[in-house]
């Protein structure tokens, strides 16, 4: 199971995360939460729902930053199938860089 933003997510739904986190009959289970930790307090509801999970069940966390606007070209020159970088492509970088940082 995949949910991404949790960030907003209210407390019945964390109470949902958490009574599947903390089933140890249910095998087979994956749970990949994505959220913007800056959007999350300390100590808030969100990250307490996570401490109690990972003393049940083992947890690995990758912490995922931004691109560099030299990879990020790279990513594109990739995707829109280009073999070299022209002055278009470097002000699309540009624009994507900064909306999306």
């Amino acid at each position: 199971m995949f949910l991404d933003d949790l960030q907003w997510c209210d407390s019945a739904s964390l109470d949902l995360i958490l009574a599947l986190l903390t089933d140890l009959d249910l095998r087979y289970f994956m749970f990949i939460r994505s959220y913007q930790s800056d959007e999350v307090e300390p100590g808030g509801e969100l990250l307490r729902c996570f401490e109690v999970a990972t003393i049940v069940q083992p947890v690995t966390r990758i912490e995922i930053t931004n691109l560099p606007k030299e990879k990020l070209n790279l990513l594109l020159l990739n995707a829109l199938q280009q073999e070299q970088e022209d002055d278009t492509m470097m002000e699309l970088t540009e624009v994507i860089y900064k909306k999306t940082s």
